[in-house]
């Protein structure tokens, strides 16, 4: 069985692109060896065979040789070179896709132009691009690129000793490199944020957390409004982006932002529309995990505006995750909107990745038809799912708990509490936050099922207090709980 860097690149490009890679090695310009094109051909012509047992190097390659002198070093000496040279074809190729926007293309080009003297294509090509960029939306490249625009335009002025033009180039290189810098601590701060607690991350020690805590962001926003810059709104969104990272507690900051966003939707790309959503909600998130409830309504009303503002499998953005769709039906159901749950299946369920798209549509469709009070037919999709993630085989585990409270198999039902309660301590794919979010639904459910089959061991003072601890819980069947709480009325006096 052979094993090679490159047969891995080759056995990944398409049937397209494995011709355009034998054009480009028998371009002379980029291979003057015949024998790499020769190999590469060999390659490609034994794609389905490459993984047998009985293939070695030496057998495939063996018809390069005269007389059968098969020479081990020669073949691994070419294999190196014919890596290199098909990496070389992965850059070149996509520069190639897209010359007119791509950003790296465009500044070597500039730079040659600059240091060739070639004055008019400088000029002619830079006024192109700076027009090309007054209408592009912007996404996580961009004040990158136009900062390096801009030092392209400096250099050009250096070299010409044209001093009187480069402060303008200046500030403007300054403002868009701000901006850049602002994106980066963005990402990051927010990054470390989210997945502190999955990877027991202690951000006291960390030096971007203690840099970023030590500027005063609210001070610098009380000032923002005297200056007047084109790039001012972005620079005081990324820094309010900051701030929902290191200070949580701040709601006012969060509605401020995503007021900011909402009116600058159409500035952005498809790809950083998806980032600005994620932030937001990852921040709902973290305020429902504090206990305010009030987030709920608030994220729901996010993955709605979400859903109808990115595209999926597009423009930089890939599959429509399954947490959001799922959170999005979820969401629905229990604000009383199945209408909008159902839209959600009908018309998302096709950018969903293609491997999990029946079963987590299955479930999908198991969440409306338990809401609508359709328990066989929620038993009945539900048996269709497999759990694909553990945020799937979350909500089955609550889900069947909650149908055998329904259908009241109470035996059955207080086994899988068990099963439960077993998952909850033992499994290591849980985040502490996940975990304890799974515990207090478990608390919740156990004790519903015991006020539910031993009523009279509880009066209605417990029943009160039951009430008042599932509203202040913040986990995600609130309105289920306390509909089935309420029901109790009933039994316990």
């Amino acid at each position: 069985m052979l094993k090679s860097k490159v047969i891995d690149i080759i056995l990944k490009l398409s049937e397209r692109e494995r011709d355009e890679l034998s054009e480009f090695l028998n371009t002379p310009y980029f291979n003057k060896k015949k024998k790499i094109s020769e190999i590469y051909s060999i390659i490609v012509k034994n794609s389905d065979n490459l993984f047998r047992e009985d293939i070695t190097e030496e057998t495939l390659f063996k018809p390069l040789f005269e007389m059968n002198k098969y020479s081990y070093s020669f073949v691994r000496n070419l294999m190196s070179e014919l890596l290199q040279l098909t990496e070389m074809f992965l850059v070149v190729n996509s520069i190639k896709k897209n010359t007119s926007v791509n950003n790296h293309y465009n500044s070597i080009l500039l730079r040659e132009y600059n240091s060739r003297y070639l004055d008019n294509l400088f000029k002619l090509k830079i006024k192109k691009i700076s027009e090309l960029y007054k209408d592009r939306k912007i996404d996580h490249e961009y004040f990158d690129f136009l900062g390096r625009l801009e030092a392209e335009n400096i250099a050009y002025h250096l070299y010409r000793s044209e001093m009187k033009h480069v402060p303008g180039h200046l500030i403007s290189r300054s403002e868009y490199d701000l901006c850049y810098i602002l994106l980066l601590l963005e990402f990051d701060i927010n990054d470390l944020n989210v997945n502190m607690a999955s990877f027991n991350l202690n951000l006291e020690k960390e030096v971007l957390p203690e840099f970023v805590r030590q500027i005063n962001f609210g001070k610098f926003l009380l000032n923002l409004d005297k200056i007047h810059s084109p790039v001012r709104f972005e620079i005081e969104m990324r820094i309010r982006l900051i701030m929902l990272s290191v200070n949580k507690e701040d709601t006012g900051n969060y509605f401020i932002l995503k007021n900011i966003i909402y009116n600058n939707l159409n500035r952005y790309r498809n790809g950083e529309l998806s980032n600005l959503f994620i932030k937001l909600k990852n921040y709902c998130a973290y305020r429902i995990y504090s206990g305010d409830i009030v987030f709920y309504n608030e994220k729901y009303s996010l993955l709605k505006k979400e859903l109808q503002t990115v595209k999926y499998n597009s423009e930089g953005v890939g599959p429509l995750y399954i947490n959001i769709y799922l959170e999005a039906v979820q969401n629905a159901v229990n604000a009383n909107d199945t209408e909008f749950a159902l839209k959600v299946i009908s018309d998302f369920t096709k950018e969903l990745e293609m491997s999990k798209r029946d079963s987590v549509s299955y479930l999908a469709k198991a969440i409306v038809e338990f809401r609508l009070g359709n328990f066989d037919k929620t038993f009945e999709h539900l048996s269709k799912v497999e759990p694909v993630n553990i945020y799937i085989k979350n909500l089955c585990k609550i889900l069947y708990i909650k149908l055998f409270y329904e259908t009241e198999s109470f035996e059955t039902g207080l086994s899988s509490l068990d099963s439960f309660s077993h998952y909850i301590n033992e499994t290591k794919e849980l985040t502490p936050d996940r975990k304890k979010n799974l515990k207090k639904n478990y608390d919740i459910l156990r004790k519903l099922y015991k006020m539910k089959t031993s009523p009279s061991k509880f009066s209605v003072f417990h029943l009160k207090e039951f009430t008042d601890r599932i509203k202040d819980s913040g986990v995600n069947y609130i309105e289920w709980y306390i509909e089935k709480a309420e029901q109790l009325h009933k039994i316990i006096k």
